[in-house]
């Protein structure tokens, strides 16, 4: 077998191997790995760049660290699992999930389980034992943007709780989600207890009922979108409230998605779905009514909105640029729209009959 990378060759390995997974790439773009299980002994192996790795029963979560120095995954011999990090093995579990290393490449932690206890493990130190982890998503392990603050969800005796910094926060029927913002100062997580559904930010919980929740970039403000059932009735009533603001209310049977800031912290945007449809609001200014939207993005400068949208009964999706739909209509639109970092053009992979075309928009 021979991969192929920028018409270079990197092989021949021995043997042939099928299921392979498809590579991750280090941000500075110099490594790559994969894995490929092969037909000779059925083991899993590693390709890390021009090495072979192997062989495992089983190969998972392949993680770059963010400055590239680092790589570590997860591999199953037996009944055991291991976290090799720089290709030393650590200490074994019955189970290892969510494996991170922090922004500045420090510290990594996963979750584990071993003789039925879960635990968190920071820089191969077991940390306490629960009975559970949590396993709705964005649930942790996660380290805050600036790498000194670790924090994770866990569960004992049917009751939820976070930790943050080995300090337990709880407990609660559920938890769902938990963050920090963009300059670390602000946690949140999102918590239900009893018949109350909120948002714990720095300790404090903030409203109920609450189905999506949004910190700005500059940590200054927050949305949430909430949600009213009025079951005499039969309908539902649906708000966004912008610091503290509420703001229209739709009532519909549906929900409110994508709440989304501009990267100057300054716009906040969010689809509404009314009836089958559904419609793009920035600033409180309702847009035009689509089939479908998704893919919001801005521009680095804030300037510039796009989104991709679908007209009931064309079923093409299309991108609507600052409100403006373009000329051309797609089979499928396959990748995110990205905005170029000099904010002039507005690329994004799409399917034209059976051709695959990289499409680039003029902003300007």
């Amino acid at each position: 077998m021979v991969f192929l990378l920028n018409k270079k060759e990197y092989g021949p390995y021995e043997g042939v191997c099928y299921y392979a997974s498809s590579p991750i790439f280090s941000s500075d773009s110099e490594s790559f790995a994969y894995t490929a299980l092969e037909e000779k002994d059925g083991g899993w192996y590693l390709f890390l760049n021009e090495e072979k790795i192997g062989p495992y029963d089983i190969m998972y979560d392949l993680l770059f660290s963010p400055d590239s120095k680092n790589f570590a995954y997860v591999v199953q011999r037996g009944s055991e699992h291991f976290v090799v990090f720089n290709k030393q093995e650590g200490n074994s579990y019955e189970t290892i999930t969510d494996l991170a290393f922090s922004s500045d490449s420090r510290h990594i932690a996963y979750m584990a389980r071993k003789n039925n206890n879960w635990f968190a493990v920071l820089d191969g130190e077991q940390q306490k034992k629960y009975d559970d982890k949590c396993y709705w998503n964005r649930t942790g392990p996660i380290f805050s943007p600036d790498s000194k603050s670790f924090a994770y969800c866990v569960k004992r005796d049917n009751n939820y709780f976070v930790v943050m910094d080995g300090k337990e926060k709880g407990p609660y029927d559920f938890i769902s989600s938990i963050g920090f913002s963009a300059d670390s100062k602000n946690f949140f997580y999102k918590a239900t207890k009893g018949e109350r559904s909120f948002v714990v930010l720095n300790g404090a919980e903030i409203g109920d009922r609450i189905e999506r929740f949004v910190l700005s970039p500059n940590s200054k403000n927050f949305a949430y979108s909430f949600v009213a059932h009025n079951y005499m009735k039969n309908s539902t009533e649906s708000f966004v409230v912008l610091s503290g603001e509420k703001g229209e209310s739709y009532n519909h049977k549906g929900l409110i998605f994508s709440l989304t800031f501009s990267p100057d912290s300054k716009r906040l945007v969010y689809v509404v779905e009314e009836g089958f449809d559904y419609t793009c609001v920035a600033n409180g200014e309702k847009g035009k009514t689509y089939l479908m939207i998704n893919k919001i993005t801005f521009s680095p400068n804030s300037e510039h909105l796009a989104y991709v949208a679908e007209n009931r009964g064309e079923y093409k999706p299309f991108v609507v640029l600052d409100g403006k739909e373009m000329d051309l209509r797609y089979d499928y639109i396959f990748t995110d729209l990205v905005f170029t970092p000099d904010n002039k053009f507005l690329y994004y992979g799409a399917l034209i009959g059976n051709e695959l075309w990289w499409i680039v928009e003029n902003v300007e």
